[in-house]
C-alpha cells in the first residue's frame, strides 16, 4: 500500500464512509507500506496502536514522527533520528530490537520481583505485628 493510499483510506475513515473494522482489516491484510511520508507513517503506526503494541525501527530524519509515535522506537543510526527516538543502535542491524525486546523482557522481570519481594515482606511484618499485639507484647529492637 502506498503512503497516498493509506492517508485516502483514512479520510474515508474519518467521513464515516469505512468503519474502524474495515480499517484494521485493510491494515492487518497489508504487508508492505511504500512510499510514505513522514506524517503518512506516523498515521500507520497511530492507527496499529489502536489494536496492537507497535514497534518501529528508523534509520533516517524522515523517521522521527513514527518513531515518536510508537510503543518501542529504535534508531538504528546516530544522526538525527536517534534523539526522537527512545532506543538508539550504533549497529545498522534489525537484530538490535531483539536485544531490546530481550532487554526488556528481563527489565520487566526484575521489577515484578522486587514488587512482589517488598510486598511479601510488608504482609510478613504486618502479621508477626499483628501475632504479638494479639498476646500482648511488643517488637523489640532485635526482632
Amino acid at each position: 500500500m502506498l503512503g497516498q493510499d493509506l492517508l485516502q483510506i483514512h479520510k474515508m475513515y474519518t467521513d464515516g464512509v469505512i468503519a474502524l473494522t474495515m480499517l484494521q482489516s485493510i491494515l492487518s491484510s497489508t504487508s508492505i507500506f511504500a512510499r510514505m511520508t513522514p506524517e503518512a507513517k506516523e498515521l500507520l503506526i497511530n492507527l496499529l496502536k489502536t489494536s496492537s503494541c507497535v514497534s518501529m525501527c528508523g534509520d533516517g530524519s524522515n523517521d522521527c514522527l513514527a518513531l515518536k509515535a510508537s510503543d518501542v522506537g529504535l534508531s538504528l543510526s546516530e544522526a538525527e533520528s536517534s534523539i526522537s527516538a527512545p532506543f538508539t543502535s550504533s549497529h545498522p542491524s534489525i537484530a538490535a530490537l531483539l536485544n531490546l525486546m530481550r532487554e526488556g523482557r528481563n527489565a520487566l522481570s526484575k521489577s515484578v520481583s522486587a514488587f512482589k519481594t517488598v510486598t511479601l515482606i510488608s504482609v510478613i511484618e504486618a502479621t508477626a505485628v499483628a501475632l504479638d499485639y494479639s498476646i500482648g507484647s511488643n517488637l523489640t529492637e532485635g526482632q
